[in-house]
């Protein structure tokens, strides 16, 4: 799955207000990966796919991809010295952003018997 910057950078510049979710289609034999804002931001969607993996661990692999991936575009954006932007919106160097920490709690959350983690009720 392809992660453009746009969805990167939303995803690292919103790190206390995301959902991340493993569905599955009518059958159960195929898996999808949904991540989108939290409640704050209305549950919009940032990235959706269709029930195209084999397993759970598949679609938690794609989404540990898509974190990783978010974590390595923020952390260029942020090298570059003047901040971090997202649709014309300047996030200072200070954050908070998405860190190693959370991407540990939200995968953790995905494996565990709900397969989803809301960033927004973290502490």
């Amino acid at each position: 799955m392809e992660l453009s910057t746009h969805s990167a950078l939303s995803i690292f510049c919103n790190p206390k207000n995301l959902i991340f979710f493993v569905g599955h289609d009518r059958s159960g034999r195929k898996y999808n990966v949904y991540v989108s804002f939290g409640p704050s931001r209305n549950c919009r969607p940032i990235i959706t796919s269709r029930p195209v993996f084999e397993n759970q661990e598949k679609a938690i692999d794609c989404l540990q991809a898509i974190i990783d991936g978010s974590l390595a575009a923020g952390e260029r954006e942020r090298k570059g010295g003047q901040g971090v932007t997202v649709t014309g919106l300047l996030l200072g160097a200070e954050g908070p952003f998405f860190d190693q920490a959370l991407r540990d709690r939200v995968l953790a959350d995905l494996r565990s018997e709900n397969h989803q983690a809301d960033t927004y009720e973290y502490e």
